[in-house]
């Protein structure tokens, strides 16, 4: 009879685990003029589950979207799983701006509250709700 073990990290015993943000394939400089990146998009650039709503409407890209991004990035990070999903752009754009966060997937995980709403934060739809930095 075989037995199963469940492994809690796939380094070895006693590894150190790092991160490393290796792509920044769509980076760009911002101005010293102003923190945006381009005003206006005529086309959609990026992975449209980690895209702000406002790479959806056209809106102002600036620093806020990395927020967003940033968001969703934790998010998926500490549930495996993407706040909104679809299979079009325009579905996950519906889902974004109705609203509700599907916020039992942070907190089946055991994710503690302040975090639970660094996260919302940064998530937030309207652009002037998410946090500055």
């Amino acid at each position: 009879m075989g037995a199963v073990r469940h492994l809690a990290s796939t380094a070895p015993a006693g590894a150190t685990v790092e991160a490393k943000v290796i792509d920044f394939g769509l980076a760009r400089a911002a101005t010293d003029a102003a923190d945006q990146l381009e005003p206006r998009h005529s086309g959609f650039i990026g992975t449209p589950a980690f895209a702000s709503p406002e790479q959806f409407t056209g809106g102002t890209i600036d620093a806020r979207s990395d927020i967003y991004a940033l968001g969703v990035t934790l998010w998926f990070c500490l549930t495996g799983r993407l706040p909104f999903t679809g299979r079009t752009m325009d579905d996950i754009h519906r889902q974004q701006a109705g609203g509700a966060l599907p916020l039992e997937q942070l907190r089946s995980r055991a994710v503690p509250p302040a975090v639970v709403d660094l996260i919302r934060a940064c998530v937030a739809y309207d652009p002037r709700e998410r946090p500055a930095s």
